[in-house]
Protein backbone atom coordinates (compact mmCIF):
# COMPACT_ATOMS: atom_id res chain seq x y z
CA UNK A 1 0.00 0.00 0.00
CA UNK A 2 0.93 3.73 -1.25
CA UNK A 3 0.81 6.74 0.51
CA UNK A 4 1.23 9.88 -0.64
CA UNK A 5 3.29 11.64 2.48
CA UNK A 6 1.81 14.73 1.91
CA UNK A 7 -1.21 13.03 3.18
CA UNK A 8 0.03 11.64 5.79
CA UNK A 9 1.57 14.37 7.48
CA UNK A 10 -2.23 15.80 7.35
CA UNK A 11 -2.75 13.33 10.01
CA UNK A 12 -0.03 14.78 11.68
CA UNK A 13 0.43 18.54 10.95
CA UNK A 14 -1.48 19.39 14.18
CA UNK A 15 0.84 17.31 16.53
CA UNK A 16 4.11 18.54 14.77
CA UNK A 17 2.87 22.10 14.87
CA UNK A 18 1.94 22.36 18.49
CA UNK A 19 5.24 20.75 19.31
CA UNK A 20 7.01 23.33 17.35
CA UNK A 21 5.07 26.41 18.96
CA UNK A 22 6.02 24.79 22.02
CA UNK A 23 9.57 24.95 22.27
CA UNK A 24 10.15 28.09 19.69
CA UNK A 25 11.57 25.83 16.67
CA UNK A 26 11.51 26.86 13.26
CA UNK A 27 9.87 24.57 11.09
CA UNK A 28 10.72 23.75 7.66
CA UNK A 29 8.01 22.06 5.83
CA UNK A 30 8.68 19.62 2.53
CA UNK A 31 12.35 21.06 1.79
CA UNK A 32 12.98 20.69 -1.93
CA UNK A 33 9.37 19.05 -2.30
CA UNK A 34 10.65 16.01 0.11
CA UNK A 35 8.45 13.99 2.13
CA UNK A 36 9.65 15.43 5.84
CA UNK A 37 8.84 18.47 8.06
CA UNK A 38 12.60 20.23 9.65
CA UNK A 39 12.79 21.52 13.30
CA UNK A 40 15.78 23.92 13.71
CA UNK A 41 16.74 25.79 17.14
CA UNK A 42 19.63 26.97 18.93
CA UNK A 43 20.67 25.80 22.44
CA UNK A 44 20.81 27.99 25.00
CA UNK A 45 24.32 27.02 26.15
CA UNK A 46 26.35 25.75 22.81
CA UNK A 47 24.97 25.05 19.27
CA UNK A 48 22.33 24.36 17.15
CA UNK A 49 19.76 21.37 16.33
CA UNK A 50 18.21 19.90 14.05
CA UNK A 51 14.92 17.54 14.17
CA UNK A 52 13.71 15.63 11.35
CA UNK A 53 10.31 13.56 10.62
CA UNK A 54 10.31 12.01 7.42
CA UNK A 55 7.44 9.99 5.69
CA UNK A 56 7.30 6.85 3.71
CA UNK A 57 5.19 5.85 1.25
CA UNK A 58 4.27 2.61 3.88
CA UNK A 59 3.21 4.94 6.36
CA UNK A 60 5.91 4.92 8.50
CA UNK A 61 7.83 8.17 10.08
CA UNK A 62 11.10 8.24 10.86
CA UNK A 63 13.21 10.69 13.14
CA UNK A 64 16.56 11.84 12.90
CA UNK A 65 18.11 14.06 14.94
CA UNK A 66 21.38 15.97 15.37
CA UNK A 67 23.15 18.75 18.10
CA UNK A 68 26.38 19.63 16.93
CA UNK A 69 28.48 23.57 16.83
CA UNK A 70 31.28 24.32 14.38
CA UNK A 71 34.71 25.30 14.63
CA UNK A 72 35.32 28.54 12.32
CA UNK A 73 39.14 28.01 12.74
CA UNK A 74 39.55 24.78 11.76
CA UNK A 75 36.50 24.65 9.82
CA UNK A 76 35.01 21.60 11.30
CA UNK A 77 31.88 20.40 12.64
CA UNK A 78 31.13 18.56 15.38
CA UNK A 79 27.49 16.51 15.71
CA UNK A 80 26.08 14.23 18.18
CA UNK A 81 23.16 11.98 16.10
CA UNK A 82 20.33 10.67 17.07
CA UNK A 83 18.38 7.97 14.72
CA UNK A 84 15.25 6.49 15.99
CA UNK A 85 13.85 3.62 13.86
CA UNK A 86 10.97 3.53 11.75
CA UNK A 87 7.94 4.24 13.65
CA UNK A 88 4.35 3.16 12.87
CA UNK A 89 2.67 5.50 15.52
CA UNK A 90 -0.41 7.99 15.89
CA UNK A 91 -0.99 10.99 17.16
CA UNK A 92 0.63 10.49 20.78
CA UNK A 93 3.31 8.11 20.78
CA UNK A 94 4.61 11.24 17.92
CA UNK A 95 3.85 13.58 20.69
CA UNK A 96 6.18 11.27 22.83
CA UNK A 97 8.74 10.39 20.32
CA UNK A 98 9.52 14.00 19.49
CA UNK A 99 10.11 15.11 23.21
CA UNK A 100 12.05 12.43 23.86
CA UNK A 101 14.24 13.43 20.83
CA UNK A 102 14.22 16.93 21.87
CA UNK A 103 15.25 16.28 25.35
CA UNK A 104 18.09 14.00 24.06
CA UNK A 105 19.06 16.77 21.81
CA UNK A 106 19.44 18.86 24.88
CA UNK A 107 21.17 16.81 27.00
CA UNK A 108 24.04 16.20 24.95
CA UNK A 109 27.54 17.14 25.81
CA UNK A 110 30.96 16.86 23.87
CA UNK A 111 31.61 13.80 25.18
CA UNK A 112 28.88 12.64 22.65
CA UNK A 113 29.90 13.84 19.48
CA UNK A 114 29.69 10.65 16.67
CA UNK A 115 31.14 12.68 13.70
CA UNK A 116 33.46 14.90 12.76
CA UNK A 117 33.11 16.61 9.16
CA UNK A 118 35.52 18.34 7.51
CA UNK A 119 34.10 21.80 5.98
CA UNK A 120 37.34 23.05 3.98
CA UNK A 121 35.79 21.82 1.30
CA UNK A 122 32.96 24.36 1.17
CA UNK A 123 35.18 26.74 1.26
CA UNK A 124 37.91 26.18 -1.15
CA UNK A 125 36.74 29.07 -3.38
CA UNK A 126 34.69 31.16 -0.55
CA UNK A 127 36.03 34.11 1.08
CA UNK A 128 36.15 34.41 4.94
CA UNK A 129 33.61 37.43 4.91
CA UNK A 130 30.86 35.21 3.37
CA UNK A 131 31.53 32.55 6.00
CA UNK A 132 28.15 33.14 7.80
CA UNK A 133 26.63 32.23 4.83
CA UNK A 134 27.45 28.64 6.05
CA UNK A 135 27.20 28.91 9.81
CA UNK A 136 23.99 30.88 9.67
CA UNK A 137 22.45 29.09 12.74
CA UNK A 138 22.32 32.73 14.55
CA UNK A 139 19.03 33.39 13.00
CA UNK A 140 17.24 30.28 14.37
CA UNK A 141 15.82 30.58 17.59
CA UNK A 142 16.61 29.79 21.03
CA UNK A 143 14.61 26.86 22.21
CA UNK A 144 11.83 26.61 24.95
CA UNK A 145 12.41 23.78 27.37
Amino acid sequence: MHIDPRILFEEYKETLSKFGEKHNLFIEKYPHDGPAWFFYYRRPNKGYCMIEVMAHEDGRLSIFAYWGFSDRKELKEYLAKIRMHDLWINNQELEVSLERVFNELNSKTERDINDIQDLSFAFKSCPEEHYDDFFDWANYPVCKP
